[in-house]
């Protein structure tokens, strides 16, 4: 028995390696995922994407070709080149850069009547799948021997004002040497101008003051003041004074588009308070039946929003008064209304007739032809 068992145990172990290590073939091993090559198709690289002038001059114009290169598999297309400004032009660039070669995208920029740091931006399109849009950037410093700031002098004052309104206007020499202003002279006797020297030599302030009432509601002067430098010999800023309502609606006049008005209509008028007063806007209302109106405050007690909606189909009938009211808090306008135009109608296109057809031609049929005389013999 006991040697029956061994032969047992030893028959099994051995009948268990060969199925082991068997003829059957194993189960194969599962693939192994490869590394996409992340340069598949095109790649645009840019040697450096900004790019620093330093310090120049007003009148310098700054010339610079950003190199790129395309680190991709397959032919690169630069499809674009938008410049942020004006002031920024890109010139005749690369448009179609083969794998490992670069191109370049040429830019120049004016500085014009910059002063100070200055930074523009340019947007590079192409048909890298993965940066289909690349910024740019060039800046620098613009100097300028003597800087006025602001080159304008703005004042908005309100219909009724009672109070004089100041703007301060810097003159700042950037110059080693000192310099002196003088002759400060303005022609409009709207405006009220002085100066101040702040620095000695480096730093002047000259402030414009308009006082009630203005003549008119717009009014304008260019102030002037000399130098003693002959790099700026004179100064000129020009000032500008307008008067603003109390209440401004913005679009003034509002109009409506022209004909029959479609359904779910919304249209929005502002309503901006230009007070020395918060102000509060309620009890909106239209008088067209059928149309709702609501008021929505965006900047607290200054800025409003008047949201009307017509029924479909509405349009304003010849000699029909359209307005919309709302109540206000400021005591010298109790009432806000805003009346409501429309454009007229856009003409219907009407294909015009066609040109009328010449008579068809009516076939002609021949004469008969004579009979023949018999011949004689």
């Amino acid at each position: 028995m006991k040697r029956n068992w061994v032969y047992f145990v030893a028959t099994n172990i051995f009948l268990g390696f060969v199925a082991v290590t068997g003829s059957e073939p194993a189960a194969a091993p599962a693939p192994v995922p490869t590394r996409q090559d992340t340069n598949n198709g095109p790649r645009i690289n840019f040697e450096q994407t900004v790019f620093d002038f330093g310090k120049i001059s007003p009148t310098e114009v700054v010339k610079h070709e950003f190199i790129f290169s395309n680190a991709g598999n397959a032919v690169l297309h630069v499809t674009d080149v938008k410049p942020g400004c004006g002031c920024t032009t890109a010139g005749e660039w690369d448009r179609e850069v083969q794998p490992g070669k670069t191109g370049k995208i040429p830019v120049q920029f004016n500085p014009g009547s910059f002063s100070g740091i200055v930074g523009k931006s340019i947007t590079v399109f192409s048909d890298d799948p993965t940066k289909p849009q690349t910024y740019l950037t060039i800046k620098g410093t613009i100097w300028r021997p003597i800087d006025v700031i602001p080159p304008n002098a703005f004042i908005y004052v309100t219909e009724g004002f009672t109070n004089a309104e100041t703007r301060v206007v810097r003159i700042i020499n950037n110059m080693e040497e000192p310099i002196t202003v003088s002759d400060l002279a303005c022609t409009n006797k709207a405006f009220d101008v002085s100066l101040k020297e702040t620095k000695p030599g480096h730093e002047f302030e000259i402030s414009i003051t308009v006082k009630p009432p203005l003549p008119s509601q717009y009014v304008q002067c260019p102030v002037t003041a000399k130098t003693s430098s002959s790099n700026m010999p004179t100064v000129s800023i020009n000032a500008f004074a307008m008067v603003q309502p109390v209440i401004q609606t913005i679009p003034q006049p509002f109009y409506l588009p022209g004909g029959a008005l479609p359904a779910n209509n919304v249209y929005t008028v502002t309503v901006r308070n230009n007070s020395g007063t918060s102000m509060a806007l309620s009890d909106p209302s239209i008088n067209v039946d059928g149309a709702t109106v609501k008021v929505l405050e965006t900047q607290p007690g200054r800025m409003f929003n008047i949201q009307v909606s017509f029924p479909a189909g509405f349009q304003i009938q010849p000699g029909q008064k359209v307005e919309i009211t709302a109540k206000s808090t400021l005591a010298n306008h109790p009432v806000v209304k805003i009346p409501v135009l429309q454009l007229p109608a856009p003409a219907s296109f009407q294909r015009p007739p066609p040109p009328p057809q010449p008579p068809a031609k009516q076939a002609v049929t021949p004469p008969p032809a004579a009979p023949s005389k018999p011949k004689s013999n």
